[in-house]
Order: structure tokens, then sequence, then C-alpha cells
């Protein structure tokens, strides 16, 4: 089955998220390092987990993706791909929403789990279908967090403010780049930004540990 890529981009594709695997691995034992030391609730640590590993399984899918983008696994693979970014967006509210702490922050946290399942089952069933409205409710959930804009600047610490906007903003800029299919290396780069994007939401995540410790 041919790929939508050629030989040399899909390389590119595979190394930089390959890349990714390494780093969300050492990300997500560093936080689970920081969640023992903190003696963090089940809850907060659980949450840290999941983040953790909804980093790892978008990596993890969008490598295999792109590496066996030429065999006949490739529709398999692309639905995982797909399906693994609404997990990753919903597992990145998680920690985040749960150090917040409020009745909205609960039912944003509902909201955005509600649509990432939705999500899922859309992709399961039409991976080929509905592109662009899969772009558009990527870009809706991520920032949905503005809903919550009063209490996230009432209650967070600056910096997590900082690298949740620059996650965010990281994220929107290489969307152009993923939307731009006849870009040649267009969608490495979109590679690019997600690791950026990422980096910076995982360094909000980590400055939440003393926020949990403190509850």
């Amino acid at each position: 089955m041919a790929s939508d890529y050629s030989p040399l981009e899909e390389r590119a594709n595979a190394f930089s998220h390959g890349l990714g695997i390494l780093l969300a691995l050492a990300g997500m034992g560093y936080l689970w390092q920081q969640a023992l030391q903190a003696q963090l609730s089940p809850l907060h640590s659980a949450s840290l987990l999941l983040y953790g590993a909804s980093l790892v399984l978008l990596f993890s899918c969008s490598t295999l993706y792109h590496t066996l983008a030429h065999t006949q696994a490739k529709s398999f693979l692309k639905t995982l791909d797909h399906c693994a970014i609404f997990i990753l967006i919903a597992g990145t509210y998680t920690p985040t929403l749960l150090a917040l702490n409020t009745e909205l922050a609960y039912w944003l946290l509902a909201i955005i789990w509600g649509l990432a399942i939705a999500g899922v089952l859309l992709k399961l069933k039409f991976v080929y279908r509905f592109k662009r409205l899969s772009l558009t409710v990527y870009l809706i959930m991520g920032w949905l967090a503005l809903v919550a804009a009063y209490q996230l600047w009432d209650r967070m610490p600056a910096e997590v403010l900082l690298w949740l906007l620059a996650g965010g903003i990281a994220y929107s800029i290489g969307a152009v780049f993923y939307a731009a299919k006849q870009l040649k290396f267009g969608h490495a780069v979109w590679h690019l930004f997600v690791l950026l994007g990422a980096a910076c939401h995982y360094l909000a995540v980590t400055h939440l540990v003393p926020l949990y410790g403190a509850s």
C-alpha cells in the first residue's frame, strides 16, 4: 500500500517521533520519581502516569505508522496514530485540571474526555474521512482551556501558564504545516512542532507537582 509521503519524508517523520518516544519514556520516569518523592495521592500520581503514558502512546503510534506506512498495516496504524492525538489532548488536561481542583475544572475534564472518546470512536470508523473536521476538533479541544482562563490565571503559577500557552501556540502553528499536504517535508515540520508543544506542556506539568503536594 502506497504511503502519502516519499521514502525520505517518511524517514524524517519516523525519526522525529522516534526521538519523541525516548524523550517521553524518560519524562514519564521522571514524573513517577517526582510523584514518589512528593508522596502524592494515588489520584494525582495516576494522573501524572496517565499523562506520561499518553505521550509515549502518541509518539509510538506515530513512529510505527510512518515506519510501516508502505505495508498493509498502514490503515490500522494510521487509525491508532489519529486516535492517540485525542488521548494525548485529554491526558495533558488531566493533571492540569486536577491541580486546578474546582467544579468548573472537573466539568471541563469530563467534557474533554467525552470529546476524546467520541473522537476515538469516530476515527475507528472513519479514519480517512472528516480530515479537516478532525484537525478543527483537535484545536478546539486544545483551546477549551480558555473556558477556565480566569481560574487558571487566579490559581496557577506564572510558569505553568506560560508553558501551557507556549505549548498551545506551538501546536497551533504546527497545525498549519499539518494541513499543508503538498508541502515537501511539511509533515516532518509538523512533527517538530508537536515535539516542541509536548515539551512545553511537559514543563508545565512538572510545575504542578508542588501544587499537588500542598493540596
